[in-house]
């Protein structure tokens, strides 16, 4: 059994003997569980599209950001990665689009990569999305990632972000979904649930699915839209991608094949096709 495997059962078998004894505790033990983001290292291959980029660092309300800047012409385009990722993950796309004179940006967002911390949430990685664009003096477009693109149109909602258009690449449209495929498998008591719920509540505020859901959130968006997602993706259904399109005025959807989650941040034509659109 691996470590990451081992850890993982140790949790559950705590959780579970809480669950019967203290569900207070185990609702507390949940939200740490819940709220934590897995570290992620640099990858070697995404080194070399580093190397054009100037390290940087925005100070704000959620701490220290560090990021990179890809140069170029005008105002820049935000990349934001996704939940448990990392800046560099979206440096294959910086750097096309600094070959084009687009210049962009990307920063690690709280608890994630680089940045302090090892606890986060939406709200906060839409705040810090907030900070650092009005830190450039604003921003053309954003491309966003999985669930990145739910913390972008909040920021756009609620703290006035502005931007002409906005490339949401494997986006995950329900996070709510993401929430029960956490909590059914721990088949918890009611007690435990209802204490899990209350906690969410008091740092999420009340109805926070509703608050941070794309879907309730993009109708709203004036920005032109692009979606791109590969059908198969085997962590965020291309489903999702097809929901938030039908509610995103105007927006299209382009379909990959074979470059699942993650490497669909490094294809070539996927890059071209952000690149064509911006």
């Amino acid at each position: 059994m691996s470590k990451k495997s081992l850890s993982a059962f140790r949790w559950r078998d705590c959780l579970a003997k809480l669950d019967v004894r203290n569900p207070d505790r185990a609702a507390r033990l949940m939200m740490a569980r819940w709220f934590k983001v897995a570290s992620l290292s640099i990858k070697s291959h995404e080194l070399p599209w580093l190397t054009e980029a100037d390290r940087c660092v925005w100070d704000t309300p959620c701490g220290q950001l560090p990021g990179y800047c890809w140069p170029g012409i005008g105002q820049p385009v935000l990349l934001l990665h996704g939940w448990g990722g990392r800046a560099s993950q979206m440096a294959f796309i910086g750097q096309q689009l600094s070959a084009a004179d687009i210049p962009s940006l990307a920063f690690d967002a709280p608890a994630h990569g680089d940045a302090g911390g090892r606890h986060s949430t939406v709200l906060q990685m839409a705040q810090a999305f907030a900070n650092v664009a009005a830190s450039v003096g604003g921003i053309r477009a954003v491309v966003t990632h999985s669930y990145s693109v739910g913390a972008v149109l909040l920021a756009h909602k609620e703290f006035g972000v502005r931007f002409d258009k906005m490339v949401a690449i494997s986006p995950s449209a329900y996070p709510l979904a993401r929430f029960d495929e956490f909590v059914r498998p721990l088949a918890l008591s009611e007690a435990t649930l209802q204490a899990f719920e209350k906690l969410l509540a008091r740092r999420m505020g009340a109805h926070w699915w509703q608050r941070i859901a794309p879907l309730n959130n993009v109708a709203q968006c004036q920005a032109q839209g692009l979606i791109i997602h590969d059908r198969q993706d085997g962590i965020v259904p291309l489903a999702e991608a097809s929901a938030l399109q039908q509610h995103w005025p105007g927006s299209q959807l382009v379909q990959t094949d074979g470059l699942g989650h993650i490497r669909i941040l490094s294809a070539p034509v996927v890059a071209q096709t952000i690149r064509e659109f911006l």
